[in-house]
């Protein structure tokens, strides 16, 4: 059966076993970090795609439904685009 916790005694057993306790320790928290930052930023992905379908139905619209199967990828695009957008400062 599938377990978080036997993930997670096997993922301790083996850093224990390979790094002094101190280093085991911090990999741990690094592992931890990247688990927490990378699902509240999946989640933040979702929530948008959610409001946007929501907000498409109460208008009538077809809303996101470009890039990726039903507009799933339509927020990654739009964060793309916001990160190689270039700002132009007048002189």
């Amino acid at each position: 059966m599938f377990s978080l916790s036997q993930i997670a005694s096997a993922i301790q057993t083996f850093l224990y076993a390979n790094f002094n306790a101190t280093l085991a320790l911090l990999i741990q928290f690094v592992i931890i970090g990247v688990c927490v930052i990378g699902l509240f930023a999946v989640l933040g992905l979702v929530l948008v795609m959610m409001e946007r379908k929501v907000s498409a139905y109460m208008q009538i619209r077809l809303g996101p439904n470009r890039v990726g199967p039903k507009g799933m990828f339509q927020t990654v695009a739009d964060t793309l685009k916001l990160v190689v957008k270039e700002g132009f400062v007048p002189n």
